[in-house]
């Protein structure tokens, strides 16, 4: 698939993840696709045979040299994707006349048995996989995906939507408009002020996921979460210290107390942090859609593009509306990990298996809608003139000050006689000052009264603008400076996929 054309395979697909979007979605495959699955568990069996065999108290376990280890780990650094289909025949539908294992994990492992075999590693086949179950391996594999599909699609993205925001607080921090509450004419703020309160929530929900990826854990600890296998094949060997070392050395918090599966508690907080950016997103693309149909944002007219299929006159703000249904699709499946993955019977059981195959389609809605709602902003910019005139036609939005600087005063009724005077009415500058005046105040009151204009009756609107963007330049700062130091081990970086390919192979099935 190439970047302008939807392939045959897109066409036909289900889920519009995997169809009409695929395109915007392109780079989440690297991270969440079958083979990008298959790859991570490459990665993770083969950096555990190699800290086997480097580890000094295990010496039934064949050491490797410098060359060997550049060899072994180009498993996984040139996995390709006929090395996942390989591996799928062999699971669902058998390979080189061997019938189907039906297990992923296990049809992999056979996978990498050959490959050792092509690179002459043949005395270290016994050692894969060693005394694990297959969930010691999904697990930090889901993780590691999570991790990496986070720091190089997902928070650059809403970094850059962040910023835009930013953006347009900070060039609109002086703009004066009425504001609604109740959906009704209430006192006046500032645009920039109003992208500030959503810039605000989303620094700290931006810093709460950028810090939460650290804090994902695993675990590597067998079929019933005791080291049964380890111990027992080694029992005078710290196999405890030895498993988190690997663990915390892939960049991951490790878990020493679990069953057979880590009970996903560090996902379930991310998702957490996941579904309020997405429902803070939802309630902004609802207000720039109301905005825009008040007709306070200009959109961009696009020669080509069609709005209404019947009604040539229409620019519809189609961006904002998709963007609030990926994020709606994106809660919807974050809440239901939310609700399954904790809960797992006993030692085991497999129900939480679709759940975690499927983070990726929650992300890649999510993903979506920071998408749609860049590009919505993009093609809208204020209406200066439609602003303010609707303001100048709503005079008695500022009644609210009125009332109170008369309150400053010791008038006791000044409420009462602001009601009386304005309530449910369409007030100008006018009405206004005759109302003042009707008053018989002092000479400095009333003067006071007279200056009090809906421009300048904006509180700190501005500087709470500045302040929104201040607090984000320093959240980003702050986390740069303070970023984890990197792993041991190297990360993964599917980026690099299919650079180059593995020797081929010889394939004998059933191993021998």
């Amino acid at each position: 698939m190439d970047d302008r054309n939807l392939t045959i395979h897109n066409l036909e697909a289900i889920s519009p993840i995997d169809g009409r979007d695929a395109l915007m979605l392109k780079t989440l495959s690297k991270y969440f696709s079958e083979s990008a699955y298959f790859k991570y568990r490459v990665y993770v069996e083969i950096e555990y045979l190699i800290a086997l065999a480097q580890e000094p108290g295990l010496a039934f376990v064949p050491s490797l040299t410098p060359e060997q280890l550049e060899k072994i780990r180009t498993l996984y650094e040139h996995f390709t994707l006929e090395d996942a289909k390989i591996i799928q025949n062999i699971d669902r539908f058998g390979y080189k006349g061997s019938s189907p294992v039906h297990h992923d994990v296990k049809a992999l492992e056979y996978f990498l048995q050959n490959r050792l075999k092509d690179l002459g590693l043949e005395t270290h086949i016994p050692f894969l996989h060693f005394a694990l179950t297959s969930e010691d391996v999904n697990n930090l594999a889901l993780t590691l995906m999570i991790k990496d599909a986070l720091v190089n699609t997902y928070l650059p993205q809403l970094h850059d939507l962040l910023n835009l925001l930013a953006k347009f607080a900070e060039k609109n921090k002086s703009l004066v408009m009425k504001g609604r509450t109740h959906g009704q004419d209430a006192s006046p703020t500032t645009l920039g002020k109003e992208f500030a309160v959503f810039l605000n929530r989303l620094t700290d929900e931006y810093t709460c996921l950028y810090t939460l990826k650290e804090q994902l854990k695993g675990k590597l600890n067998g079929a019933v979460g005791n080291l049964n296998a380890h111990r027992a094949a080694r029992h005078d060997f710290d196999w405890l210290l030895f498993t988190k070392n690997f663990v915390e050395q892939l960049g991951i918090k490790h878990n020493p107390i679990t069953t057979q599966i880590e009970p996903h508690d560090s996902l379930v907080v991310l998702f957490a942090c996941c579904t309020r950016i997405n429902t803070i997103f939802i309630g902004f693309d609802q207000d720039i859609w109301r905005y825009i149909s008040d007709q306070y944002f200009k959109q961009e007219v696009v020669e080509h593009e069609v709005g209404s299929s019947t009604m040539p006159n229409k620019i519809n703000p189609w961006f904002f509306e998709s963007a609030e249904g990926a994020f709606y699709e994106s809660n919807a499946k974050y809440i239901g990990f939310m609700q399954k993955l904790q809960i797992s019977r006993l030692q085991r059981d497999l129900s939480d298996h679709r759940a975690l195959r499927g983070i990726g389609v929650a992300l890649a809605y999510s993903f979506l809608g920071l998408k749609y709602t860049y590009k919505g902003l993009e093609r809208i910019e204020p209406d200066k003139e439609k602003i303010k005139q609707d303001l100048q036609e709503n005079g008695g939005v500022v009644l609210e000050g009125i009332q109170t600087i008369l309150r400053r005063e010791g008038v006791s009724n000044a409420y009462e006689l602001t009601k009386k005077f304005g309530r449910g009415k369409t007030l100008n500058r006018s009405d206004l000052e005759q109302f003042i005046i009707s008053l018989n105040l002092t000479p400095q009151l009333q003067e006071e009264l007279l200056k009090l204009t809906i421009e300048q009756y904006i509180g700190y609107a501005q500087e709470l603008a500045e302040t929104a963007v201040k607090h984000w330049k320093q959240a980003k700062e702050a986390l740069v400076k303070h970023q984890p130091p990197p792993a041991n081990i190297q990360p993964l970086t599917p980026d690099k996929q299919s650079v180059a390919s593995s020797p081929p192979a010889t394939y004998n099935f059933p191993p021998t």
